[in-house]
């Protein structure tokens, strides 16, 4: 297990170094300064040993068997890129709604739902080359997602449900023209797409987006 410390001031370095030191299979980095998702992720897989790639990050969760069970899943069938439901909880962990993903997507599909969460994600680098991870942020990932399956056909869901995104109430609707606008500038710099083409994808996502969000309010008046 690789941690990268973005340059937190909260004491999770410490707390990290010292799960490390309990546990030779666990390292500890960290980065000079504050740099975002992209340049941290980027950072973990350069020094990343092993044949299988996945993330988490530092609110979000995976449960007990969620590395054991997706990587049989994907020696067994075969699979280079794959992904699963998951939960979104709240800042206390109570399960708020469950997100279910189609079986498998293609990256043209994908680029107009982006259903994938990257807590659920396991890539096999002995058959994939992975690419930087763009800086943009909360789409830095996408490029990555789009070049593995241009390259390799779908990715693939594993069965069941093993990790939960954490939430905070009053976030659900934050900052979505911001986002919209990181998610077409990297379709267009990142991942190639014409300026058109990507306004016409976006729309799609956006509107999607704003079904998911709205249940998902829902769900949290629920509580």
């Amino acid at each position: 297990m690789i941690i990268v410390d973005d340059g937190s001031v909260d004491g999770t370095f410490a707390l990290a170094e010292s799960y490390a030191a309990e546990d030779s299979r666990v390292r500890v980095f960290q980065m000079e300064a504050n740099q975002g998702a992209g340049p941290a992720r980027n950072f973990g897989i350069e020094l990343a040993r092993g044949r299988f790639l996945a993330f988490l990050d530092s609110d979000d969760l995976w449960y007990k068997d969620k590395l054991y069970s997706q990587v049989n899943f994907m020696i067994e069938n075969d699979v280079v890129f794959s992904y699963h439901d998951y939960d979104v909880v709240d800042e206390w962990g109570e399960v708020i709604n469950r997100v279910l993903s189609p079986n498998f997507f293609y990256w043209k599909d994908y680029i107009k739902n982006t259903a994938i969460g990257v807590l659920s994600i396991i890539i096999d680098r002995n058959e994939v080359s992975i690419p930087k991870m763009a800086s943009q942020p909360a789409t830095e990932a996408v490029n990555v997602w789009v070049s593995v399956m241009r390259d390799h056909g779908a990715a693939i869901k594993a069965p069941g449900c093993y990790s939960s995104y954490r939430i905070r109430r009053g976030s659900v609707s934050r900052n979505k023209i911001r986002s919209a606008y990181w998610y077409w500038r990297s379709l267009v710099d990142n991942v190639g797409l014409s300026r058109l083409y990507s306004s016409y994808v976006v729309c799609i996502a956006a509107s999607r987006s704003l079904v998911k969000n709205n249940n998902l309010l829902k769900a949290i008046l629920k509580k």
